[in-house]
Protein backbone atom coordinates (compact mmCIF):
# COMPACT_ATOMS: atom_id res chain seq x y z
CA UNK A 1 0.00 0.00 0.00
CA UNK A 2 1.43 3.25 -0.76
CA UNK A 3 3.10 5.43 1.92
CA UNK A 4 0.31 7.79 3.14
CA UNK A 5 -1.33 10.26 6.20
CA UNK A 6 -4.94 9.55 7.42
CA UNK A 7 -6.62 12.97 8.09
CA UNK A 8 -10.01 11.55 8.92
CA UNK A 9 -9.03 11.09 12.88
CA UNK A 10 -7.71 14.77 13.37
CA UNK A 11 -9.58 16.08 15.84
CA UNK A 12 -12.15 18.14 15.02
CA UNK A 13 -11.44 21.47 13.71
CA UNK A 14 -7.92 20.58 13.03
CA UNK A 15 -6.18 22.99 10.22
CA UNK A 16 -4.37 20.84 8.15
CA UNK A 17 -2.24 23.59 6.62
CA UNK A 18 0.57 22.18 7.51
CA UNK A 19 2.21 19.19 9.57
CA UNK A 20 4.59 15.84 9.49
CA UNK A 21 4.50 13.52 7.00
CA UNK A 22 7.18 10.56 6.57
CA UNK A 23 9.62 12.67 8.77
CA UNK A 24 9.21 15.90 6.54
CA UNK A 25 7.37 19.17 6.95
CA UNK A 26 4.90 19.94 4.97
CA UNK A 27 3.51 23.31 4.15
CA UNK A 28 0.33 23.38 1.58
CA UNK A 29 -0.07 27.12 2.09
CA UNK A 30 2.94 28.16 1.50
CA UNK A 31 4.85 25.90 -0.74
CA UNK A 32 2.30 24.30 -2.61
CA UNK A 33 -0.29 25.04 -5.14
CA UNK A 34 -3.03 23.40 -6.73
CA UNK A 35 -3.22 22.95 -10.23
CA UNK A 36 -6.06 20.06 -10.54
CA UNK A 37 -8.94 18.84 -9.19
CA UNK A 38 -10.44 15.88 -10.33
CA UNK A 39 -13.86 14.10 -8.65
CA UNK A 40 -14.87 10.23 -9.80
CA UNK A 41 -18.98 10.32 -9.43
CA UNK A 42 -18.76 6.11 -10.09
CA UNK A 43 -16.10 5.85 -7.25
CA UNK A 44 -17.20 8.82 -4.94
CA UNK A 45 -13.53 9.83 -5.09
CA UNK A 46 -12.25 13.54 -4.93
CA UNK A 47 -8.39 14.07 -5.36
CA UNK A 48 -7.25 17.56 -5.07
CA UNK A 49 -3.62 17.33 -6.65
CA UNK A 50 -0.78 20.06 -5.33
CA UNK A 51 2.79 20.78 -7.21
CA UNK A 52 5.71 22.50 -5.94
CA UNK A 53 5.66 26.50 -6.42
CA UNK A 54 8.03 28.93 -7.64
CA UNK A 55 8.32 30.62 -4.00
CA UNK A 56 9.61 26.71 -2.95
CA UNK A 57 11.58 26.09 -5.27
CA UNK A 58 13.38 29.09 -4.92
CA UNK A 59 13.76 29.05 -1.17
CA UNK A 60 12.80 25.95 0.40
CA UNK A 61 12.73 22.72 -2.10
CA UNK A 62 10.55 20.68 -1.25
CA UNK A 63 10.92 16.73 -0.94
CA UNK A 64 8.02 16.04 -2.57
CA UNK A 65 7.10 18.10 -5.37
CA UNK A 66 4.07 16.48 -6.35
CA UNK A 67 0.84 15.90 -3.61
CA UNK A 68 -2.54 14.95 -3.53
CA UNK A 69 -5.05 14.98 -0.83
CA UNK A 70 -7.84 11.97 -1.40
CA UNK A 71 -11.28 12.17 -0.06
CA UNK A 72 -13.12 8.83 -0.32
CA UNK A 73 -16.69 7.86 -0.25
CA UNK A 74 -17.87 10.93 -1.09
CA UNK A 75 -21.41 11.68 -0.12
CA UNK A 76 -21.44 15.46 -0.91
CA UNK A 77 -18.99 17.71 -2.66
CA UNK A 78 -20.02 21.57 -3.08
CA UNK A 79 -17.57 24.12 -4.79
CA UNK A 80 -17.27 27.48 -5.93
CA UNK A 81 -15.13 27.11 -8.84
CA UNK A 82 -12.77 24.22 -10.69
CA UNK A 83 -9.63 24.31 -12.61
CA UNK A 84 -9.98 24.03 -15.90
CA UNK A 85 -7.31 25.98 -17.51
CA UNK A 86 -4.09 24.10 -17.52
CA UNK A 87 -2.37 27.24 -16.77
CA UNK A 88 -4.32 28.21 -13.56
CA UNK A 89 -3.02 27.45 -10.17
CA UNK A 90 -4.49 28.44 -7.05
CA UNK A 91 -2.89 28.47 -3.39
CA UNK A 92 -4.75 26.40 -0.17
CA UNK A 93 -5.23 29.22 2.49
CA UNK A 94 -7.55 27.29 5.03
CA UNK A 95 -7.94 23.39 5.15
CA UNK A 96 -10.00 22.06 8.18
CA UNK A 97 -11.68 19.15 9.84
CA UNK A 98 -15.02 20.71 10.67
CA UNK A 99 -18.31 19.55 12.73
CA UNK A 100 -21.32 17.91 10.91
CA UNK A 101 -25.15 18.83 12.49
CA UNK A 102 -26.06 16.04 14.63
CA UNK A 103 -28.34 13.60 12.51
CA UNK A 104 -24.97 12.79 9.65
CA UNK A 105 -23.87 9.47 9.37
CA UNK A 106 -21.70 8.05 12.38
CA UNK A 107 -18.33 7.42 9.56
CA UNK A 108 -18.98 10.57 7.93
CA UNK A 109 -16.34 13.48 8.18
CA UNK A 110 -16.48 17.11 6.80
CA UNK A 111 -13.99 19.04 5.36
CA UNK A 112 -13.30 22.48 4.14
CA UNK A 113 -11.07 23.68 1.86
CA UNK A 114 -10.31 27.60 0.97
CA UNK A 115 -8.44 28.69 -1.80
CA UNK A 116 -7.19 32.11 -3.03
CA UNK A 117 -9.29 34.19 -5.32
CA UNK A 118 -12.52 33.36 -2.79
CA UNK A 119 -12.68 29.88 -4.08
CA UNK A 120 -13.99 26.73 -2.04
CA UNK A 121 -15.02 23.10 -1.53
CA UNK A 122 -16.81 21.76 1.06
CA UNK A 123 -16.59 17.66 1.12
CA UNK A 124 -18.32 15.18 3.61
CA UNK A 125 -16.90 11.72 3.27
CA UNK A 126 -15.80 8.61 4.74
CA UNK A 127 -11.90 9.07 4.81
CA UNK A 128 -9.49 11.63 3.57
CA UNK A 129 -5.60 10.75 2.77
CA UNK A 130 -2.53 12.87 1.65
CA UNK A 131 0.27 11.40 -0.12
CA UNK A 132 3.37 12.01 -2.58
CA UNK A 133 2.63 11.17 -5.90
CA UNK A 134 5.39 9.30 -7.38
CA UNK A 135 6.98 10.51 -10.73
Amino acid sequence: MENRLELTHYKELSLLLDFTFDDTYIDLHNCYDCYLIEYDEEEKQLTIHFKENQWAKENAPVKYPLVCVTFLGCREVTHTFSLTDDSKQVTLDNFNKGSLASGSYDEDVYFLLEFSEEQQIDVICTQAFFLPKVN
